[in-house]
């Protein structure tokens, strides 16, 4: 037991410095990102952290800096690829919370920039809500619904369906256009 809390003294004096993990990367550009120190989750053999970045170009270089508490310093750098498509597609449509009680989030991620419009259905067809066309980026996107009908009203209990449509006008008439349909539930 002696020799490891001794173990565990030395790991922690020779851990990972909180204040010394950084992100770098070369988009012709250089810039560093330093790790949070209160998102870093295990910092004595080992850190994660989330640092959200914008890859600008086809091939970007990642650098990850990382010193010890004795300032011993380790860099190692990835090629990174942008796994940009010209195919749309929309993934992962959730709504959230479902069962609906006042208002939702219709969640969903996308391949690419599309402009996007959520319409909310009752079982016979009838159109309850049309949310219009609203950007939508690369990658997660969430739109608001206020629990309403188009006249301001609560519709009833029930299972309703939604319409979830992406479209990308590429121009010379051509266009893409992406349909998800799933049910969601009111519950009041």
């Amino acid at each position: 037991a002696r020799h490891l809390a001794r173990a565990q003294k030395r790991s922690h004096r020779l851990g990972i410095s909180r204040q010394r993990v950084a992100l770098l990367l070369d988009s012709r550009e250089k810039r560093a990102v330093r790790a949070p120190a209160d998102r870093i989750e295990d910092y004595l053999l080992a850190a994660r952290f989330r640092v959200p970045v914008k890859l600008s170009g086809s091939e970007d270089s990642l650098f990850v800096m990382v010193s010890d508490n004795v300032l011993n310093q380790t860099v190692v750098g990835v090629l990174v690829k942008p796994l940009l498509s010209d195919v749309l597609r929309v993934e992962s449509a959730l709504v959230y919370p479902n069962p609906v009680k006042a208002g939702c989030r219709f969640t969903f991620m996308l391949s690419r920039q599309a402009d996007v419009r959520v319409r909310v259905y009752s079982l016979a067809g009838r159109l309850v809500r049309d949310l219009g066309f609203r950007p939508g980026d690369f990658g997660y996107n969430d739109v608001e619904w206020d629990g309403r009908d188009s006249d301001g009203n609560r519709p009833a209990n029930g299972v309703y369906l939604f319409a979830l449509t992406a479209q990308v006008d590429e121009g010379q008439g051509r266009q893409q256009r992406v349909t998800v349909r799933d049910k969601l539930l009111v519950m009041r």
